[in-house]
């Protein structure tokens, strides 16, 4: 039995350093200008991420189960991942979850198909994104946990606040002008320092409380040397500092903190501080002649509010180029109430290279021509391909007429 435990905290060592060792090498090679030696080692070191990831999950991995108004819901995965899971499924409800008897994912068909004669009716792995999807459930599909959301300019910039479905847009930034708003960009180490210490850092936890992921500041310093910050301003008051760079053709915004008294749009006047990060941001990367603006990770749910808050701009979802995990979802015991609260998610599935919005529909009824152009408008809104039509035995998948 020593022999066995040591041989499994060395495999478990081992992989843990492969996905420390991969990050390192990622965020190395992000500042490689794009040829084709940089694109294969840049899939090889992700693959070698995810492989540790993999191995990983080999292990006996925690289980918990919680119990809502629409489901029997159980997870498997590490905790900080359970909360956001908790966040997007019971919103700021208290959810007790009562810890089971750790599980082996190689056992997922039987497990699932346990818990469904127990009356569970979702089930979510939060795995490897080499771990194929078991044959459990009744509905069953993977959601990246990440996506990345792209904008690529048009001719006239001025396109990007045009038409009816942009009149509230304007009228915010034209209220933040007024209030003395701007922003300008520096490359100061005091800025930077002043960013991440007491202004990124502090609004990551206050925001997400116990499920804020603090990205490092060596890990931060080292963007920063490849580009600089956004300062929002108002007057000579900070308001919120972003970490931008530009490589090739492309801009990136990654990280962003807001000052507390802003948070929310709180203090003397109301502004919805993220857009105006978010435009800022899109000025700055075409003032540098970029053709794309990469506005950072997502959640891969159409409903979450930083998906929200990048889609009005008319950004595409694209494949997260780094290492994360997949939400694998199995469904159980369903009922009509459930799939549509789970429709009404909105979550986001990869099929073929191409990002689409499942859309599940219960047992072997299909929906009107109508209904169907309502959900490919939704996706197409959204930035993605279309939808994947998922039944209880079947899937389909259909593309927007016009990309």
């Amino acid at each position: 039995m020593a022999i066995d435990r040591k041989l499994k905290d060395f495999v478990y060592s081992l992989s843990n350093k492969i996905v420390l060792i991969s990050y390192k090498w990622l965020v190395k090679t992000i500042y490689i200008p794009e040829n084709d030696w940089r694109r294969v080692f840049h899939r090889w070191v992700i693959f070698l991420g995810d492989l540790g990831g993999l191995i990983q999950d080999i292990f006996h991995l925690p289980a918990y189960m919680a119990v809502g108004n629409n489901w029997k819901f159980v997870f498997v995965g590490d905790e900080s991942e359970r909360l956001q899971v908790e966040h997007l499924f019971f919103g700021e409800k208290e959810i007790e979850w009562q810890p089971m008897e750790r599980v082996i994912v190689w056992n997922k068909e039987k497990d699932i198909q346990k818990w469904a004669s127990e009356g569970v009716n979702l089930v979510i792995y939060n795995v490897s994104r080499l771990l194929p999807l078991a044959k459990g459930g009744e509905y069953r599909f993977a959601v990246p946990s990440q996506v990345r959301q792209v904008l690529t300019f048009p001719e006239n910039l001025e396109v990007l606040l045009a038409g009816k479905s942009m009149i509230k847009v304007r009228g915010i930034l034209h209220k933040a002008e007024r209030n003395g708003y701007s922003y300008h960009f520096s490359k100061s180490k005091a800025d930077f320092d002043e960013f991440y210490l007491r202004t990124y850092v502090p609004f990551i936890k206050r925001k997400h409380g116990p499920r804020a992921q603090v990205e490092s500041y060596d890990s931060m310093l080292k963007r920063f040397q490849h580009g600089g910050l956004i300062m929002l301003t108002r007057g000579e008051q900070i308001v919120a500092i972003s970490l931008v760079y530009k490589l090739n053709d492309t801009a990136y915004g990654t990280e962003y903190g807001i000052k507390d008294e802003y948070l929310e749009g709180e203090g003397e006047v109301k502004i919805d501080i993220p857009l105006l990060i978010y435009w800022y941001t899109i000025l700055w990367a075409h003032n540098q002649r970029a053709r794309k603006v990469d506005l950072g990770g997502s959640l891969g749910v159409c409903s979450n509010g930083i998906f929200r808050n990048k889609r009005r701009w008319e950004t595409k979802v694209h494949r997260f180029e780094y290492i994360y995990y997949l939400w694998q979802i199995y469904l159980c015991n369903t009922e009509p109430k459930t799939l549509e609260a789970l429709n009404m998610i909105g979550f986001i599935t990869e099929d073929k290279g191409s990002y689409y919005r499942v859309v599940l529909q219960e047992g072997n009824s299909t929906y009107s021509e109508n209904q169907l152009m309502m959900f490919l408008e939704t996706a197409q809104r959204d930035g993605l391909k279309g939808v994947v039509l998922t039944g209880s035995v079947s899937k389909k998948v259909i593309e927007a007429v016009s990309q």
